[in-house]
């Protein structure tokens, strides 16, 4: 046993490495590693407040990189342990089943950030502990399933998803061990029935006392016109998935991950009726066939619900990991050959390692290109008192050759390795990280929407092949190639 969780932190480590060899602030990093402040509770995440207070022993933050990323590789790792050792009784034909949740690409932008690795990797933590721990007393199982689900919220919200596919995993592992057809429906209705206990109690108590955050485009709420909202939600991910993902052949890829499930759910279903030969037992077989494209759409179905899609970052789709792991168990559990089982998805394990190490090597070269920029911007307004110009952007800052290059191989990083030079809060803090302070300009004033159409006709204060700056009084604009006037 102890050998194996070796083996899922070691793996784990692996898949790290490349980020914490890179050190880089991503995103809400850089607000928080200046200021200190948690601000995850105001978004309905009180958990993860509270966890990096502990790991703080103080309620002002300061930047322990890579200590919140190795604390949550543990939990990973320990993550996977629970599952081998619950579902599949840590036999060694599934051990290394659980390293299938790396395969989908969208762990990466979670464990990139410095501080909220680790609020994430616990949120996961908690959907494995919910399919993995148990207690002998009915009502303390209750009890503890459905506080597993509200921790699982308040730590981060899109985690919910795993857990939904972490019991069509536990079904068919009942399937394939031909447990009795009512215990198999007593199980699956004991998890609906805890997940939407913890959900209500999240929703009704936690969520209305904690978020206060009134950005609705970025922390959208649940959507009141649901029918079509999904249908739109669904096309927006799709596309966004197959367009980065796997853009030559993406829509193959869905198509066949879904047909093999089927057609793997079905053979599980069709031994089991095989077994039994009852009209319990067929709706056991129904339920199981069922599962799988309810498991596709659990992938994403915490989004679908809420009143716009966010499309564009890539740690909502974490619930992908989970499905990827879903594929594979159906596959583990089917073939019973651990040679050809361990060989495919190595194959597949050994893309996702490169996908990471490139990943590591071009988010670190765009670091050091969008130092450079911030650089220049800085001696452009050397002159200049702080905080006492707006500061805005045109156009599409200039990208490393790195990136560029490995973007030919990994669409995604067009997505996940971040552009700061762009009309973003972020942009404002990430010039404010390298000693630039100025501010950040109100795009709903006339003053400033008036400087934005007209900038093109003021004189440069600054010019070269990857920029021009342009001035009027207390507006800057940052005009990249692409602008309306380079």
């Amino acid at each position: 046993m102890k050998k194996n969780i070796k083996i899922y932190l070691f793996f784990t480590l692996i898949m790290a490495l490349p980020i914490i060899i890179a050190n880089v602030y991503y995103s809400d990093d850089l607000s928080r590693a200046m200021s200190g402040v948690t601000y995850w509770g105001i978004d309905g995440r009180p958990l993860s407040d509270r966890l990096m207070v502990i790991l703080n022993f103080n309620s002002h933050l300061s930047d322990l990189a890579p200590l919140p990323l190795i604390l949550g590789c543990i939990l990973l790792s320990s993550s996977f342990y629970m599952l081998h050792e619950k579902l599949f009784n840590g036999d060694n034909h599934f051990v290394l089943l659980p390293l299938a949740f790396f395969i989908s690409p969208f762990l990466i932008e979670p464990l990139s950030y410095r501080f909220d690795s680790l609020t994430i990797c616990a949120s996961i933590f908690m959907a494995f502990a919910y399919i993995s721990i148990s207690h002998k007393i009915g009502v303390i199982h209750y009890i503890m399933s459905s506080a597993f689900v509200v921790m699982l919220f308040s730590l981060y919200q899109p985690t919910i998803n795993i857990a939904l596919i972490l019991i069509s995993i536990e079904l068919f592992r009942k399937v394939q061990q031909k447990e009795l057809p009512f215990k198999i429906l007593k199980t699956i209705l004991f998890r609906l029935c805890t997940v939407a206990t913890g959900a209500i109690f999240y929703m009704k108590v936690v969520l209305p006392v904690t978020h206060v955050n009134d950005n609705s485009l970025n922390h959208p709420g649940i959507a009141s016109d649901m029918m079509h909202i999904i249908s739109v939600n669904i096309s927006t991910y799709y596309d966004f998935f197959t367009e980065n993902v796997t853009p030559a052949y993406g829509d193959v890829f869905v198509i066949l991950s879904f047909a093999v499930s089927l057609l793997l759910s079905v053979a599980l279903s069709f031994f089991y009726q095989m077994q039994y030969r009852t009209r319990i037992s067929a709706l056991v077989c129904a339920v199981s066939i069922l599962a799988v494209p309810l498991s596709f759409v659990a992938s994403m179905v915490s989004l679908l619900l809420l009143e716009n899609p966010l499309p564009y970052f890539a740690r909502v789709y974490i619930g992908i990991n989970a499905l990827t792991l879903f594929v594979f168990a159906l596959i583990y559990l089917c073939i019973k050959n651990t040679k050809i089982t361990n060989v495919l998805l190595m194959v597949c394990l050994s893309y996702i390692i490169t996908f990471y190490y490139s990943y590591g090597n071009a988010l670190k070269a765009q670091d050091e290109k969008n130092k450079q920029i911030a650089n220049v911007i800085g001696f452009a307004l050397k002159d200049i008192n702080q905080n006492t110009v707006n500061v805005m952007f045109d156009g599409v800052s200039t990208k490393s050759p790195v990136l560029l290059n490995s973007i030919q191989n990994y669409p995604l990083f067009k997505r996940i390795v971040l552009d700061y030079f762009y009309n973003w809060y972020g942009s404002h803090v990430y010039l404010k990280t390298l000693g630039i302070n100025q501010n950040y300009p109100n795009f709903n004033s006339k003053e400033v929407m008036s400087f934005m159409e007209s900038y093109c006709s003021l004189p440069k204060i600054y010019t070269s092949n990857e920029m021009n700056i342009y001035q009027k009084g207390e507006n800057v604009m940052v005009s990249f190639k692409g602008s309306q006037c380079h």
